[in-house]
This record gives C-alpha cells, sequence and structure tokens, in this order.
C-alpha cells in the first residue's frame, strides 16, 4: 500500500519504492487520500514546492486535517532549508 512504501522509502531511501508507490497512488480512486498520497510522494521525490502547493489546498478543502497539516510543516521546513544551505539555487 502506498503509506507502508513512503515509510519504507524514507527508512531506506530505495527509489524503487517511489516507483511502486507512484505506479500505486495513479490506480487510486480520485479523492482526498489519493491526493493527499500524492503530495506524500512529491515530496519524497524532492518535489517539495509541489507537495506544499497541494497540501495547502487540501488544508483549504479541509480545514483541521492533521495530515494536511503535516505536509504544510514538513514542505514548508525543507523549503527553508534548501533556501538557506543553497541546495535549491
Amino acid at each position: 500500500a502506498p503509506p507502508q512504501l513512503l515509510d519504507r522509502f524514507t527508512a531506506t531511501g530505495d527509489p524503487t519504492l517511489l516507483a511502486q508507490c507512484a505506479q500505486d497512488i495513479a490506480g487510486l480512486p480520485a479523492g482526498y487520500a489519493k491526493r493527499l498520497l500524492t503530495a506524500r510522494l512529491r515530496l519524497a521525490q524532492g518535489r517539495t514546492q509541489e507537495a506544499l502547493e497541494e497540501a495547502r489546498r487540501l488544508n483549504a478543502d479541509t480545514p483541521d486535517d492533521l495530515d494536511a497539516y503535516a505536509l504544510i510543516v514538513d514542505g514548508a521546513l525543507l523549503l527553508e532549508l534548501f533556501t538557506h544551505s543553497g541546495i535549491g539555487t
């Protein structure tokens, strides 16, 4: 399942897990869960700005959802790290 694949990727860094996760997410029906997993996948892929933008849209659509808040925090922290380290420039 995509959440477990993302967790395993975070623990191992194995890029094949991201490919499998993307494939599994593509097969999910449209909706909140797919959007949330897509944002998490983007964050794991290093597509931080896209993940942050989707997390903000999710939060606007479903206020007070802790998963969307967590993505916003993770994305914002990564962007801050990139900005101050020069990685993203």
